[in-house]
């Protein structure tokens, strides 16, 4: 590992470390040039990890919105070669799952976007998975670590870079990459943003090696039934175990992904629970802020605009407050709701008894005399004084994989 200060090609001051993966350590780093952070990639050795080097390179071929960019490149006083890239200020989608459907949607969609975009440059992922994922500060996924593969190049033989959760049945049998294969991981990735662990977990590599052989993963809408028929749809057909019975490209995946998307936030609010059917409307309908935010987001401004940067945060953060949470805060904003309503109200009404009380008499040039009375004898009153009321105004890292 290298220290910190430590300065590259006399312009990239490496500041602290970010990360370290299986075949390379990525450190915060000063750009003295153009005065700037950045991250920079560099490889822990030299052997089979250069060819996954070679391929990293490729993510500067692709420029999309959804994709970190790559500024430059070299080799470090060791010989070790680097990568500077994008400092995305965010984290990776593996530490917010699971995640509403919904939201789970329109992150794929982004990342879908992405790889349909290297596709049309002939690179291929083949490591596409929830921690090469990053949501940025505008809440917009953010695809990493291209490296492994590109279409003209795919790596074949018997070591497989990768993660064996999101790798398909073909690659382990020693076919060649393809575009099948990140539509595979696409598949993969909807399901574990949404059930909040990959379609494939073992304690070793070996162990979930033999479970994607062995067949499907459990089916999305067993383990969460409101998940709807269209995603699970989406799921099953990605991860469909020969690669002719996936969807043909990565942008057929992504139009299906809008389509569920859109079904999603054109579907009526689902009825209450026995938990909540005693709620006042209100407090109920509170439950269902981070969807409806989520489906605002999109429709009101895209990702530049301040309901895109805060949906992440606020669809994470609902997410994973407990039901009693979720009621206590629900009350509290009813009180409050009730507050407003009930104090102008009140101040009204004392208002209109003291003035019932009183005799208010037409304003005039002149002082008006009174009605006379018994006692005392009559009084003169001047003009009325001008009656005012105020009215109150009311947010893992790529390791070979060794196929027997």
């Amino acid at each position: 590992m290298l220290a910190s200060g430590t300065v590259l090609d006399e312009r990239y001051v490496l500041e602290v470390p970010l990360g370290h993966g299986g075949m390379a350590t990525v450190y915060r780093a000063r750009d003295r040039r153009l005065d700037r952070h950045v991250a920079i990639k560099v490889l822990d050795g030299a052997g089979p990890a250069t060819s996954a080097w070679r391929e990293d390179r490729l993510t500067a071929r692709v420029d999309h919105p959804n994709v970190v960019s790559v500024y430059d490149s070299g080799v470090t006083p060791d010989g070790r070669p680097f990568l500077v890239m994008e400092l995305i200020a965010g984290e990776p989608v593996s530490r917010l799952a699971p995640l509403p459907p919904l939201r789970a949607l329109a992150i794929v969609e982004d990342v879908a976007a992405a790889i349909a975009c290297a596709h049309e440059q002939g690179v291929i992922h083949c490591d596409l998975k929830p921690q090469n994922v990053l949501l940025d500060s505008f809440g917009r996924a953010r695809l990493t670590d291209f490296g492994v593969a590109s279409a003209d190049n795919a790596p074949t033989g018997a070591t497989i870079y990768g993660s064996a959760s999101y790798i398909p049945p073909e690659r382990l049998h020693g076919a060649p990459a393809s575009p099948a294969v990140d539509i595979y991981a696409l598949g993969a990735l909807l399901y574990y943003l949404i059930v909040g662990r990959p379609p494939y977990a073992g304690a070793s590599a070996a162990e979930i090696v033999a479970q994607v052989r062995s067949g499907p993963p459990p089916p999305l809408g067993l383990l969460v039934p409101g998940a709807g028929p269209a995603v699970e749809a989406i799921v099953r057909r990605a991860m469909a175990s020969d690669p002719a019975d996936r969807y043909p490209s990565t942008a057929a995946v992504r139009d299906a992904l809008a389509t569920a998307r859109r079904m999603l936030e054109a579907r009526p609010a689902a009825p209450l629970s026995p938990r909540t059917a005693g709620m006042p409307g209100l407090a109920a309908s509170l439950l269902t802020v981070p969807a409806l935010v989520g489906a605002g987001a999109r429709r009101l401004g895209g990702p530049e605009t301040a309901w895109h940067r805060g949906r992440a945060a606020l669809t994470a953060a609902w997410a994973g407050v407990g039901f009693q949470a979720r009621a206590a805060c629900a009350l509290l904003l009813l009180i409050g709701a009730l507050v407003v309503a009930i104090v102008p109200r009140v101040r009204d009404d004392g208002a209109a008894a003291a003035s019932s009380a009183a005799i208010i008499t037409p304003v005039s040039s002149s002082p008006v005399a009174a009605p006379p009375a018994p006692s005392p004898p009559p009084s003169t009153v001047g003009p009325a004084a001008p009656i005012v009321a105020l009215v109150p105004t009311s947010a893992a890292v790529s390791r070979p994989i060794p196929v027997g």
